[in-house]
C-alpha cells in the first residue's frame, strides 16, 4: 500500500499551478516525456499514467508543444520568403535652454530570404525534386559480359586467348 500513497504524494504538486507551469516550460524548451518525467522524479510510465488520468497534466505539455511547433514553422516560412521588420530609433537632443527633446523614428527594413531555410523547406516539402541524392535504376547487361560469353568456353579452359582484332586464335597462352 505504500507505493500508491507515495505516487499520490508526488502527483499533488504537479497538478497545482506552479507544477503545471514547470511542465509547460519544459515542453516549450523541447523536452520529451522521458526528460520531463526525470525532472519530476518519476518513471516515464508513471508520467504517462498521470497524463492519461489528469487532463491538466496532459494539456500542460501537449498544448505548449503544438504552439511552439507552429511558431517555429511560421518563423521558418518567414525566413524562407524574407520579411519586413520595424525598428525604432530614439534620439535625445539637448536644447540650448537645457531641456531635452526626444525624437522617435520608426524605420522599416527588409530581411532577405535565407538560402539555407529555402533549401531546408524545399528538401522536406518536395523531396523527390530537391533531395541531394538522386537514385537511378539500371537494367540490362554490361558489354564485357557479352564479350566473355562470345568466347568459346573450350578455348578459355584450354588457356587460349582469342585475338582482339579478329576472332581467330592468338599465339598467346594464358598463364
Amino acid at each position: 500500500m505504500a507505493a500508491p500513497i507515495k505516487h499520490l504524494e508526488k502527483l499533488k504538486p504537479w497538478r497545482e499551478k506552479d507544477g503545471l507551469i514547470k511542465i509547460e516550460g519544459w515542453a516549450r524548451d523541447g523536452l520529451n516525456d522521458g526528460e520531463i518525467a526525470k525532472n519530476i522524479g518519476v518513471s516515464v510510465r508513471t508520467y504517462w499514467l498521470w497524463k492519461s488520468k489528469y487532463p491538466e497534466i496532459r494539456e500542460a505539455g501537449s498544448k505548449v508543444r503544438e504552439i511552439v511547433d507552429r511558431e517555429i514553422e511560421h518563423a521558418l516560412y518567414k525566413g524562407a520568403l524574407g520579411y519586413e521588420v520595424e525598428d525604432i530609433e530614439t534620439t535625445i537632443e539637448k536644447l540650448p535652454d537645457g531641456e531635452t527633446k526626444t525624437k522617435v523614428k520608426k524605420l522599416k527594413r527588409w530581411v532577405p530570404p535565407s538560402p539555407p531555410l529555402v533549401i531546408f523547406y524545399l528538401k522536406n516539402r518536395k523531396p523527390n525534386e530537391w533531395r541531394d541524392r538522386l537514385e537511378f535504376e539500371m537494367s540490362g547487361t554490361v558489354g564485357l559480359v557479352q564479350i566473355i560469353d562470345d568466347i568459346p568456353k573450350k578455348k578459355i579452359i584450354e588457356g587460349e586467348v582469342v585475338n582482339e582484332q579478329s576472332p581467330t586464335r592468338s599465339d598467346k597462352k594464358l598463364n
